[in-house]
């Protein structure tokens, strides 16, 4: 029996991963100035726009957040649209996939499963969570929470999110947590009032908090909850404007975004300023990925910019986007290597059309010169289901052969091309 995994090897010795940066701009409330940018980590060239533009083909109001599920597509969240907007990700390149409108919905944040089928997006105007097929990108259920959630985790079969306000818009201090399986609403923990950011670690749930009082005097805390056990510990640091509101995780030690950088968190949740990286006027987002650190700052008009440092503070880059740099996403894909550059002018394996399918679908490849070419099926688990042709050759130019699973069950399916010794890989749905 053969099985994906060795394909896999193969191909490692073949290519280099490098990783694309996308940003999400916010752009300005009541405006479809959102927008979409793209940075190349290898080289630290920016792209952007990305596919939207604010003129003549616009993404939308308030770019809320987005999700990379999968490696392969990318959901963004339109808050005041009232909408996600998808990309399918293709190495260097992207298409665009499609929408999903949610009529007045509000949407806030996504988390996807491990499998990658199903989605869930809380919404605001619905004081819930829907659900999402995302296999078929249809919307199949809808989780009322009793507020209205923010940002969510997955942990255990049970999703995590933050209630930032009750339902009549007054300040909320609750997290609660909801089975995945019965999507119903099984614990709820008190944390410091205005609860948003998330940041799971080992079996610790770490929460950010921002609120106000009646004369808008701005309050912030720290929570921490022991998920292992239902221990909460609450750090409140009063009026502070000092706080911002991101948690990151770097070399095991947990920080948030405090006066222009970011800070550790002691073991009392209080901020440690004395080790504190960065410091940067107009500081509006942070997240760290591997080495780096992104910071997007803003003065709530574009263009505004994306500063890269290394993990001790040092410049790296420096890149102007759109306004109000809110959201990032880390893309990573392979890249030929030099060494092991195909012989074959070009090869492509495009992807699938339709897809999702039932039970047909199209798969299309192109050679450049007259070529000795495989194409194969594999199943989740790497397993060879089926070889459509083995060794065949076949001329220049672009090539379709159809695909009928109607024997096979719903689920995920990788096809796998090899042209004169070289693979690619493109994954499928089939949705019954």
């Amino acid at each position: 029996m053969k099985y994906f995994s060795i394909t896999f090897i193969y191909i490692s010795t073949m290519l280099f991963a490098t990783t694309r940066i996308f940003t999400l701009c916010e752009g300005n409330f009541g405006t479809p100035n959102a927008n979409l940018w793209s940075i190349n980590e290898s080289d630290w060239q920016s792209e952007g726009p990305i596919y939207w533009d604010e003129n003549s083909n616009p993404l939308g109001d308030v770019g809320q957040s987005m999700t990379i599920v999968n490696d392969e597509k990318l959901y963004i969240i339109m808050n005041n649209s009232h909408s996600i907007e998808i990309l399918n990700l293709m190495g260097s390149d992207q298409t665009f996939s499609g929408s999903i409108h949610l009529p007045s919905a509000g949407p806030r944040y996504m988390v996807a499963n491990e499998s990658g089928s199903t989605g869930y997006i809380s919404c605001w105007n619905l004081s819930g969570i829907i659900v999402i097929d995302l296999l078929s990108d249809t919307i199949t259920d809808t989780i009322s929470v009793g507020g209205m959630p923010e940002m969510m985790v997955m942990h255990d079969g049970k999703i995590y999110t933050s209630i930032a306000m009750n339902s009549d818009w007054s300040t909320s201090d609750r997290v609660i947590s909801v089975d995945v399986s019965t999507k119903a609403v099984i614990d709820s923990f008190i944390v410091v009032p205005g609860p948003a950011a998330l940041l799971l670690k080992d079996e610790s749930l770490f929460i950010a908090s921002t609120y106000y009082d009646a004369n808008w005097n701005t309050y912030a805390g720290n929570t921490k909850i022991d998920l292992s056990s239902g221990d909460i510990i609450t750090y409140d640091a009063g009026i502070t404007s000092d706080f911002g509101p991101d948690l990151l995780e770097i070399n095991n030690q947990v920080y948030r975004i405090y006066n222009g950088g970011i800070a550790p968190l002691d073991d009392d949740l209080s901020l440690n300023p004395s080790e504190q990286i960065g410091s940067f006027p107009g500081i509006y987002s942070a997240i760290s990925n591997g080495n780096n650190l992104y910071f997007g700052l803003t003065d709530y008009v574009a263009p505004d910019d994306l500063i890269v440092t290394d993990l001790s503070g040092l410049q790296l880059a420096q890149f102007n986007v759109g306004a109000l740099p809110g959201s990032f996403g880390f893309y990573s894909y392979n890249v030929e290597s030099v060494s092991h550059k195909p012989t074959l002018d070009s090869f492509r394996l495009m992807p699938n059309y339709p897809n999702p399918f039932n039970p047909t679908t199209h798969i299309q490849f192109s050679v450049g010169i007259q070529s000795i070419v495989s194409l194969q099926i594999f199943n989740i688990n790497g397993v060879l289901i089926e070889t459509l042709f083995d060794h065949a050759t076949y001329s220049n130019g672009t090539h379709s052969i159809q695909w009928n699973a109607s024997h096979r069950p719903s689920g995920v399916y990788f096809t796998v091309l090899n042209i004169n010794g070289h693979t690619q890989i493109q994954k499928m749905g089939l949705v019954k």
